[in-house]
């Protein structure tokens, strides 16, 4: 599938009636609903996730780990923020520039990872 190819699914083509996506082309056409034949079951495309937002997310909002959340990855975006976070409250007894450091490295290592992990919450295969 093509990166902005939506999902299989029934989608208004340009005369307005139902037609089925496969994924590779158009098929069929609904019907007009009738009692005997209900009207196919309509889904809307989900958003993909951007690359360059999820950037800006790493780069502006960072500490929040805010790109983590924009995709999907909702544990390891809580676990970033307990690194950091709990590092800089601990800081007064030391451990604290350990998990700092740790968490730091962490975001670092996003930057380079930021595409998979973009393709990988579209639903693509990694390269």
């Amino acid at each position: 599938m093509a990166p902005n190819t939506p999902p299989p699914g029934w989608y208004p083509n340009q005369q307005g009636h139902m037609q089925w996506w496969d994924g590779r082309q158009w098929g069929q056409l609904a019907h007009a609903p009738s009692a005997a034949a209900p009207a196919p079951y309509y889904q809307p495309a989900r958003p993909l996730k951007d690359t360059g937002i999820a950037y800006l997310l790493a780069i502006l909002l960072g500490g929040f780990a805010a790109h983590r959340f924009y995709l999907g990855q909702i544990g390891s975006a809580v676990a970033f923020l307990v690194l950091w976070w709990g590092g800089w409250a601990l800081t007064f007894i030391f451990i604290g520039f350990v998990m700092v450091a740790i968490a730091a490295v962490w975001w670092i290592v996003d930057l380079f990872i930021i595409p998979s992990m973009v393709r990988t919450a579209n639903g693509m295969p990694s390269h």
